[in-house]
C-alpha cells in the first residue's frame, strides 16, 4: 500500500492545482492500493475531489475508486461521499 499524506504533498492547500498534483501521484500508483490520509487538513472542499476523481470515476468507476483508495483522517467526509457516490446532498 503506499500512503499519500496529502498535507505534505499539497503543503496544505486545497487548489485545484494541487489537486491535479495530487492526481497525478495517484495515477503513477494505480497498480497499488493507496491510502490518502488527510491528517492536519482543515475542510476539503467537493471542488478538490471532484478535479482529483472525476477523471478516474469516468474512465475506471466509482467501485474503482472504492476498492482501491483508502481515505484517512478526512474532517468533513460528507464532501468526500457526495463526490464518490454521485450526489449533491
Amino acid at each position: 500500500m503506499v500512503k499519500l499524506i496529502v498535507k505534505n504533498i499539497t503543503g496544505g492547500n486545497t487548489s485545484q492545482d494541487e489537486a491535479t498534483l495530487l492526481k497525478q501521484i495517484i495515477y503513477e500508483n494505480l497498480e497499488e492500493y493507496i491510502e490518502l490520509d488527510f491528517l492536519g487538513m482543515d475542510k476539503i472542499p467537493s471542488t478538490f475531489f471532484f478535479t482529483l476523481f472525476s477523471d478516474l470515476i469516468y474512465n475506471k468507476g466509482r467501485n474503482f475508486i472504492i476498492d482501491k483508495i483508502k481515505i484517512t483522517n478526512l474532517k468533513n467526509p460528507d464532501a468526500y461521499n457526495r463526490m464518490i457516490n454521485g450526489t449533491n446532498f
